[in-house]
């Protein structure tokens, strides 16, 4: 049960930098 906490937490964090890098893509496409 603990063991799924952590894996949730790890996959959230991979989320965050995916969208954080995403985003400048982003930015960066449209200048």
């Amino acid at each position: 049960m603990k063991n799924r906490k952590v894996v949730g937490e790890k996959v959230q964090d991979i989320a965050d930098d995916l969208n954080v890098s995403i985003s400048r893509l982003y930015h960066w496409l449209k200048m």
